[in-house]
């Protein structure tokens, strides 16, 4: 379950109705437990975890090269990564858009590892450069990850993200928008993750300033 949206208000109304019904609901992290003890459901959070014998950092730099060189990825480039289904929720189009207003875009690479109802349109937005990729469907989410520099979400909702948790279990940094699940993890990971607004296409490019990246 996530934060319902302005636009999802109607379907969470009825969501929130049969929860009701429940002795009790376990909710995927505290801030949604929190929302929903709010609406008078009696929820209590049981957290996502990460599987850590999957998703954990690259042996060293060696370890990064031979990974990008298997995917035929620039050796020293900054290498932005984002996997999940491509669909309004997760703003992909927002992170073609953020990236190529960025400084990154001159040197950076920007990967989606996912698919979904939006990829053509995030295609289209990307406009043909050869520094951002669709790879579809992925098995090997975890060698993606350890081979990024950077973990980024756009989501206008969540539960508990268990993609930002594997990037931090990688090893990586993660840019994720301003939603009480992003914040929550970033205080678990407060080296690795920062937070950016939506609709703020500087933000992007003032966080990755942050991280030394820019």
């Amino acid at each position: 379950h996530s934060f319902p949206t302005r636009r999802s208000s109607d379907l969470a109304t009825r969501e929130y109705a049969a929860l009701k019904r429940f002795d009790g609901v376990n909710a995927v992290s505290e801030p949604l437990a929190e929302v929903l003890l709010r609406s008078g459901i009696a929820a209590h959070a049981i957290s996502n975890g990460v599987e850590l014998n999957k998703f954990y950092p690259a042996l060293d730099l060696n370890h990064i090269r031979a990974l990008r060189a298997n995917f035929g990825w620039p050796p020293d480039a900054v290498v932005v990564l984002h996997t999940g289904v491509l669909r309004n929720l997760k703003n992909p189009i927002e992170v073609v858009t953020g990236f190529r207003a960025s400084e990154l875009s001159r040197s950076g690479f920007l990967v989606f590892a996912g698919d979904g109802p939006l990829r053509a349109e995030c295609e289209r937005a990307a406009g043909g450069v050869s520094n951002i990729v669709f790879l579809g469907q992925r098995r090997d989410v975890p060698d993606l990850l350890r081979t990024a520099d950077i973990l980024i979400s756009a989501s206008s909702s969540e539960g508990l993200s268990n993609a930002l948790l594997e990037g931090c279990a990688s090893g990586i940094r993660v840019l994720a928008t301003d939603i009480p699940p992003h914040r929550y993890i970033q205080k678990m990971f407060p080296d690795q993750v920062r937070i950016f607004g939506r609709g703020d296409r500087k933000s992007t490019r003032l966080n990755s300033s942050h991280l030394g990246i820019s």
